[in-house]
């Protein structure tokens, strides 16, 4: 990849600026360039030796743009690495500002974000999942431009007012997108227009209070909280809905999950309601209970995803074998009957010369390309799309 090659140069050359700094701190008995030049040529260094495996997943079926995004996030968080050592370094600079900060946040944030925007171009390959991937790669680019518009806002002009209205809307937008994201999962259903209305409504009145048009009090602060409990409840139950299972205690370990949450949800929406009126020990029980019913549900959606994905693996490992051997092919000569190997035949029959040719074809998803050879029927084993009533149909005779 001419890409990487240039990227791996010019670490190399920020690898060389740094080790120069760092001998002309020594030369001159600077702490303060020495230090973070050391800091530079370390942080430089490992963005060299986790370049190549951020490239290596282009070799991944379908996975050239999520390689891409991983060494993006490798290049902006080396330099701002390095540039974080250079705002600790240069006094005037900084002008008395806390810079370090600044760059310290983003560099906490892009992490997050960059494995969001990675997942979201590699989802993009599934039907079912196109909308809620470039949801979620719109909702993650979003968020790190307005969390860096507050930075700036923060410590460059110290326009504090623009900055808390700033940090709302970016946590505002970083929950609405990947609920959103969540939600679109799969075809659209009846209930995910209730979910949009609990999270319009919520997302609507927070706006409306963080530019003055509304105050939210303690006496209407349940409106909110309904109208979020909704929408997260709904897109959980999306979500887990859409997950592939196939064994029986499986799914009733779902469906008691999925009640868990309702339960949960009736709880939370209870207490926003009728919260002026709960008070003292009332109130910690509530609280306590909805703890733990939100605890348990953890606990059983960590093991119904990762058994839907021993599943998927276990599909992958042992329904297909690893090669297949096409010249041992046994067929029938079907004037003198007589029966032969495909690679002794050739195009004719070694009895009576009958003319004849074959053509075979391996069966692949229309959608993502995985093999389908003993998968007859039902869907993808892969991504899900539903298969075509030919896919068995893999020998003609012409």
């Amino acid at each position: 990849m001419p890409i990487r090659k240039w990227i791996l140069w010019s670490f190399f050359g920020l690898l060389g600026l740094n080790v120069l700094a760092g001998c002309y701190g020594m030369l001159i008995q600077e702490d303060h360039i020495f230090g973070p030049a050391i800091s530079g040529t370390v942080t430089t260094a490992a963005a060299c030796l986790l370049l190549y495996p951020a490239s290596w997943l282009s070799l991944i079926k379908h996975g050239k743009h999520t390689s891409w995004v991983a060494m993006g996030w490798l290049v902006l968080t080396c330099l701002m690495f390095n540039g974080l050592f250079f705002t600790w370094t240069n006094s005037a600079f900084r002008r008395g500002r806390d810079l370090d900060e600044f760059f310290l946040v983003l560099i906490l944030a892009l992490i997050p974000v960059a494995l969001l925007l990675g997942l979201g171009v590699y989802l993009k390959r599934f039907k079912s999942l196109v909308v809620a991937s470039w949801i979620l790669i719109i909702a993650s680019a979003l968020f790190m431009v307005m969390l860096t518009v507050a930075g700036f806002f923060s410590e460059i002009l110290r326009n504090w007012q623009v900055v808390n209205t700033l940090m709302i809307l970016t946590g505002l937008e970083a929950s609405l997108g990947i609920g959103l994201a969540i939600l679109f999962v799969g075809c659209w259903r009846w209930y995910k227009l209730v979910a949009l209305a609990g999270a319009t409504l919520a997302s609507t009145l927070i706006l409306m209070d963080t530019f003055g048009v509304y105050n939210i009090r303690p006496s209407n602060v349940w409106q909110v909280g309904v109208g979020a409990t909704l929408a997260i409840v709904i897109a959980y139950f999306n979500l887990l809905w859409c997950i592939p299972i196939k064994p029986f205690w499986v799914r009733l370990f779902r469906s008691f999950a999925l009640g868990l949450a309702v339960l949960d949800a009736s709880v939370m929406m209870y207490f926003c309601a009728f919260a002026p009126m709960i008070r003292g020990r009332q109130e910690t029980v509530i609280l306590m209970f909805f703890g733990m019913v939100l605890f348990v549900l953890i606990c059983m959606t960590f093991v119904i995803g990762f058994k839907a994905a021993a599943d998927a693996i276990k599909i992958r490992r042992t329904d297909l074998p690893s090669q297949f051997n096409y010249t041992q092919l046994q067929i029938q000569c079907p004037h003198c009957q007589t029966m032969q190997l495909l690679t002794q035949a050739g195009q004719s029959c070694l009895q009576c010369g009958l003319k004849f040719q074959f053509r075979i074809t391996e069966p692949h998803c229309e959608n993502c390309d995985y093999l389908l050879i003993g998968q007859a029927s039902g869907d993808c084993p892969e991504c899900g799309h539903p298969l075509t009533e030919n896919i068995g149909q893999g020998l003609e005779n012409i």
